[in-house]
Order: structure tokens, then C-alpha cells, then sequence
């Protein structure tokens, strides 16, 4: 669980279903919204997995998934869809993240770093 971004959000919450093919999902009512959370890391990349849910994604005016990346199953039934650019392990700002195990300096990270090509690192590929 993530909790470098916030605490975890406590709530009523009203078990509308539970689907116990693969990893376990629980839909959930919270107000007036519905969840779908996961027992495991599962990405949403397309529609089928929303009706294995139970859900049907085209009869809701907002959808939102937790992604990276809108894969290209889920671009096909958006009319539209906006990025937002959240803090965690998934933000894709890279010069966000914290990167303890790198060489410094690299870019992007360090914007001025630079790259010799006489000073670089052998790449065999023949092993």
C-alpha cells in the first residue's frame, strides 16, 4: 500500500459485488461513485475486464483508471481522456522519482550531463 502521498482514505462503503476469477476484485459504492478494487497489481487495459466486473465502462459518463499509460483498448470506447500527473511509483514526471540506485549524473535527471561515446561502457553482445 501507498502511503509515502497520503494516509489511507477511511470510508463507508457498500460491497456491491466480489468477481474470484484471477486476481480477487471487490466492487464497492462510496457515495455515489464505484470502486473496483484489486487484491493485486492489475492494470484496467481493456473494456473486457470492466464486464468481468459486472461493469459496463460505456454506460458511465466519467470512467477513471489508475494507469501509467491509457492503453490502446480503453482509447478506442473514450471519446476523450486527460493524463493526470499524480505522485507515487507510477508518476511519470521521471525527474520525479527518487532514483537511489543510479550512476550520477545521467540524463535526464541532471539535464547537464553529457554522454562521450569514447568514455562509454563496452557492450558486448556477443555473451
Amino acid at each position: 500500500m501507498e502511503k509515502r502521498f497520503g494516509p489511507p482514505l477511511d470510508v463507508e462503503a457498500e460491497i456491491v459485488r466480489l468477481v474470484k476469477t484471477g486476481y480477487r476484485k471487490a466492487v464497492v459504492r462510496i457515495g455515489g461513485v464505484e470502486a473496483i478494487l484489486t487484491e493485486g497489481t492489475v492494470a484496467f487495459v481493456a473494456p473486457y475486464q470492466f464486464k468481468g466486473c459486472g461493469i459496463d465502462p460505456l454506460a458511465y459518463k466519467i470512467v477513471v483508471v489508475k494507469e501509467g499509460y491509457l492503453f490502446p483498448g480503453l482509447t478506442q470506447i473514450a471519446p476523450r481522456y486527460i493524463m493526470l500527473l499524480t505522485p507515487g511509483s507510477g508518476d511519470m514526471r521521471i525527474d520525479q522519482l527518487a532514483y537511489v540506485h543510479r550512476r550520477k549524473p545521467a540524463y535526464p535527471f541532471e539535464p547537464d550531463a553529457g554522454f562521450d561515446p569514447e568514455k562509454a561502457p563496452d557492450c558486448d553482445q556477443s555473451s
